[in-house]
């Protein structure tokens, strides 16, 4: 069932395109070096096609599954800072190479254990635990993305178009979705150090942010660092080879 997509949607679905195009552009045009960046770099590319289809999915109205992309997009950037930062040399080793071996025996960790593994490097994460628990001081504030994902009743009874999908619950999921890409985008950070893409990523993260708090009242973080720790685990010296 699809939904009435407003002018002011289709304005936001083209600013986020071009959001994304602004990184393709200025990712390293070469391969990457080892078997942990190619990884990361699948996990980064992921969260690009996730985005992407999320765009096109609003712009035709289909905000359901539009919505069902959401959690897939934060753990496909979750999934790139674990490769970076948490993965050990083994765990590389062992994850398959062969797509036709669907079901391996060692694979990328539950996204509950991938934040845990994350925490003690990024301490905010804390608050994402603590509000995908059910049971936590924040209550679940963020068990949206299950639910959504997961057909649960916040999905099920926006089938109905007399409640469906207002236009700021709209604008609000693509402003999200972009916050997510630019969360997997800033993983290409540590691994290239490139300046250009470092500012690009961080300017717009922080006008991202200014958004959510000029039109939806969010908080705006405040010292949020312009870089990202660096890693033990990825590669001395430059992080890309010529492809």
């Amino acid at each position: 069932m699809s939904s009435d997509v407003t002018d002011a949607i289709l304005a936001r679905c083209d600013m986020s395109a071009l959001l994304s195009a602004g990184i393709r552009q200025r990712q390293p045009k070469c391969a990457p070096c080892c078997k942990r960046h190619d990884f990361a770099v699948c996990a980064i590319d992921l969260a690009f096609e996730h985005h992407g289809a999320i765009v096109a999915l609003t712009r035709g109205g289909q905000l359901g599954a539009s919505g069902a992309l959401m959690r897939p997009l934060l753990e496909a950037s979750s999934t790139a800072f674990w490769l970076v930062y948490c993965a050990s040399d083994t765990d590389i080793d062992r994850l398959t190479v062969d797509p036709a071996y669907e079901v391996p025996e060692y694979d990328i960790p539950d996204w509950a254990d991938v934040l845990k593994a994350l925490k003690p490097i990024f301490p905010e994460i804390a608050h994402l635990q603590e509000a995908l628990r059910k049971t936590s001081e924040l209550r679940g504030l963020a068990r949206w993305l299950h639910k959504y994902t997961h057909g649960g009743t916040p999905q099920l009874i926006r089938r109905d178009l007399a409640s469906g999908w207002s236009e700021d619950e709209t604008l609000l999921s693509l402003l999200r979705a972009d916050l997510f890409l630019f969360l997997a985008a800033s993983v290409q950070t540590v691994m290239s150090g490139d300046d250009d893409v470092r500012n690009y990523v961080f300017d717009a993260r922080d006008r991202l942010a200014q958004e959510g708090e000029d039109r939806f009242g969010l908080p705006m973080p405040e010292g949020q660092p312009r870089q990202h720790p660096p890693s033990e685990r990825v590669c001395h010296g430059p992080s890309f080879i010529a492809g």
